[in-house]
C-alpha cells in the first residue's frame, strides 16, 4: 500500500479520443511499453471531462516528494519534462492523489530534483 505516481494534464478544451491517443502513443514511442521497458506497464489515462479537462497518466509506481520518499522520482522526471515541452499550451501536474497534487514548474522540478539528490530514499529507509 502508498500512494501511486501519476501525471496530470490539464486543458482548458476538451480533448477529443484521438488527441488523447495521439499523447498515449507519444509516450509509449518515447518510453517504451511493457515489452520494452518493465519499468512501465501500458501507458493508460483516465480523461475527467470537466472544465479544465484533465488526463491522468499513472506511471505505475509510487510518487516521490520531499514528504514522501519512495518512488523513482527519475524516472517520473523525465517523463514529465517531455510532456511539459512537448505539450506547452497544457499544465503539467505530478500528483500522490489525494495527499499531493503540484504544478510541474521548473521551480518545482528543481525543488524535488534537489531534495532527490540529497536524500534519495533514505529518509524512507531509516524508518524501515
Amino acid at each position: 500500500m502508498g500512494i501511486d505516481a501519476e501525471v496530470q494534464l490539464r486543458s482548458a478544451v476538451t480533448w477529443e479520443q484521438k488527441e488523447i491517443d495521439t499523447v498515449l502513443e507519444r509516450l509509449r514511442n518515447t518510453f517504451g511499453g511493457p515489452n520494452d521497458n518493465p519499468h512501465y506497464r501500458e501507458w493508460g489515462g483516465n480523461v475527467c471531462l470537466s472544465d479544465p479537462c484533465i488526463l491522468e497518466i499513472c506511471l505505475n509506481s509510487r510518487y516521490y516528494g520531499p514528504k514522501y520518499t519512495i518512488g523513482d522520482f527519475g524516472s517520473h522526471c523525465s517523463v514529465l519534462r517531455f510532456l511539459r515541452d512537448a505539450y506547452p499550451g497544457l499544465q503539467v501536474f505530478y500528483s500522490g492523489w489525494p495527499n499531493y497534487v503540484d504544478e510541474f514548474t521548473p521551480e518545482f522540478e528543481a525543488e524535488v530534483w534537489a531534495h532527490f539528490v540529497k536524500h534519495g530514499h533514505t529518509e524512507h529507509r531509516k524508518d524501515l
